[in-house]
């Protein structure tokens, strides 16, 4: 009887075990989705390569391989419906030449000011590796530092246009040619 009695709570320890390390495990799998690193060796793939749960938890993302205008749009998305705040594309390398940002973060009317004040910027956008690039900042996309590595060519009218914002451009040592109005606000 002793031993029957056992069996049976010894099923119950390992029920009760088995239940709270299945609600404890995709605990833990958010909190790495904070930080992803992603290499995607085919441009345009990118989205397919991070699930939607992790397009909605992601803070930093870190891409290397190759991207396209189709994965530059893919992170729009995630930037403008997720809680991306760092993007870095700093090693991976663009097949496209024109890049477009273009994203709403929230905004507050600023009375003194008389503009809009982003209650939420992007804190870091690192350019992907590219021999010459026209980078549109464009709608309300708000970025605290757009970080420039490569061995580039910054195009004219590059920079910023319409009520988005970029506080700081750090250029790299590889930035081999900045046009005249390459950083103008349209």
């Amino acid at each position: 009887m002793n031993l029957i009695k056992w069996v049976a709570d010894m099923k119950r320890v390992v029920l009760i075990l088995l239940a709270w390390m299945i609600f404890l495990i995709p605990a833990r799998g958010q909190e790495n989705d904070k930080r992803i690193v992603v290499d995607c060796q085919t441009p345009g793939t990118l989205s397919t390569l991070i699930t939607y749960v992790q397009q909605q938890n992601v803070e930093e993302l870190y891409v290397s391989g190759y991207i396209n205008k189709t994965d530059i749009q893919f992170v729009n998305r995630v930037i403008e419906f997720g809680n991306l705040n760092v993007v870095d594309l700093g090693d991976a390398t663009s097949t496209d030449s024109y890049i477009t940002f273009d994203f709403r973060r929230p905004s507050v009317w600023d009375e003194e000011k008389q503009e809009d004040q982003c209650t939420n910027p992007v804190h870091k956008i690192s350019m992907p590796k590219t021999d010459e690039f026209w980078l549109s900042l464009g709608g309300y996309a708000w970025v605290d530092t757009i970080q420039i590595n490569s061995s580039v060519v910054v195009r004219a009218n590059s920079i910023v246009n319409g009520p988005a914002r970029a506080l700081k451009i750090v250029l790299g040592e590889g930035v081999e040619k900045i046009c005249n109005g390459a950083f103008v606000n349209e």
